[in-house]
């Protein structure tokens, strides 16, 4: 294959989802290499960076999230970015970043990572980058800063219900309630837990009305 068609072979077959993904493992190391370089498009879109910021599934599958090839792929995926002004691949890619510095551990490079995607998705206005960041970041900071850490949940879920991004918006209370659940502070997280049943059972998703149910009866029975 030459590295011409690449940019079509990419988009037409790596998705994250896609079982062909390892198949296709030295397929896509090969275009990533060469992509970061020679694939933009006419707008200034890096497609290799948007793909890479994109990955982070299929590498948690394959237990390669935190490995340095990973982050050394997401480097030069940014600069990519960063080269072609491509705002949006430059905050994807940030993200993506701090999901596998969270994966390492490095909490302080994480904040940092996530807070520096946060502008460009505010330029932007993209409000579903935006909640997705600040989501992540308010779990961040549960055990620091408890103020702070509702404070930006809060604001996730207001760019939630603004885009209509319901299922989201219960999953962000799940989540959080969740992890102040394995912290063992139960009183706190009952409320989130409640909301966010509330919420799925408006969706009419009964798997997730009956998850949250046995969360909050544990939530209630040790809190």
């Amino acid at each position: 294959m030459g590295v011409e068609h690449e940019s079509a072979w990419i988009h037409a077959t790596f998705r994250p989802d896609s079982p062909y993904l390892t198949l296709e493992q030295p397929n896509l190391t090969r275009y990533l290499d060469w992509g970061y370089d020679h694939d933009a498009d006419s707008n200034g879109v890096n497609r290799a960076a948007r793909a890479t910021a994109r990955l982070g599934n299929y590498w948690m599958l394959k237990g390669e999230r935190g490995r340095p090839e990973v982050l050394a792929h997401l480097a030069r995926a940014l600069a990519a970015a960063r080269r072609n002004n491509d705002r949006l691949g430059e905050a994807n890619t940030l993200r993506a970043i701090g999901d596998a510095q969270q994966f390492r551990k490095e909490i302080d490079a994480t904040l940092r990572s996530y807070e520096a995607a946060l502008p460009p998705y505010r330029a932007l206005g993209d409000r579903l980058g935006e909640a997705n960041t600040l989501a992540a970041l308010s779990r961040l900071h549960l055990d620091v800063d408890p103020t702070t850490s509702r404070q930006l949940l809060e604001q996730a879920l207001t760019l939630r219900r603004m885009i209509n991004d319901r299922y989201s918006e219960g999953a962000d209370l799940g989540n959080y309630g969740i992890a102040l659940l394995q912290r063992g502070r139960n009183a706190e997280a009952l409320p989130y837990l409640q909301r966010a049943r509330e919420v799925f059972a408006a969706l009419q998703i009964a798997h997730l009305v009956e998850m949250m149910d046995r969360l909050i009866a544990q939530a209630s029975a040790s809190g």
